[in-house]
């Protein structure tokens, strides 16, 4: 069905999520964490982090999965780009997030 011209509302508000850290933010936590750690110990130290970066929008949850916060499922987006950068172990075990020796240069390289 077609919306006729009108922008839904997921559009209008925009993207909405603002506060995603780079590559090098998830780099830094993971090196922090003795170069790995189990999700919700990495999420919970760059939550922590980025506190005044994180907008209202991004503690809301999504409308696909009212458990998830926004900000959560980006994270869990971003860490499938890091593997596919080759920065996060893609073999790690599951809920387990470890990074690379390229992941470690790209935070020396940040420094």
């Amino acid at each position: 069905m077609r919306n006729c011209g009108r922008k839904s509302a997921r559009h209008e508000k925009g993207p909405g999520w603002t506060g995603i850290p780079g590559p090098s933010r998830w780099a830094e936590t993971l090196v922090e964490l003795a170069g790995g750690g189990k999700v919700a110990d990495v999420l919970e130290l760059v939550q922590m982090r980025m506190k005044k970066t994180l907008k209202k929008v991004d503690y809301q949850p999504l409308a696909s999965d009212p458990s998830n916060l926004r900000w959560r499922n980006t994270a869990q987006w971003s860490r499938s780009i890091m593997v596919h950068d080759g920065l996060l172990k893609a073999d790690s075990p599951r809920g387990v997030w470890e990074i690379t020796d390229a992941g470690r240069k790209e935070v020396m390289s940040d420094e």
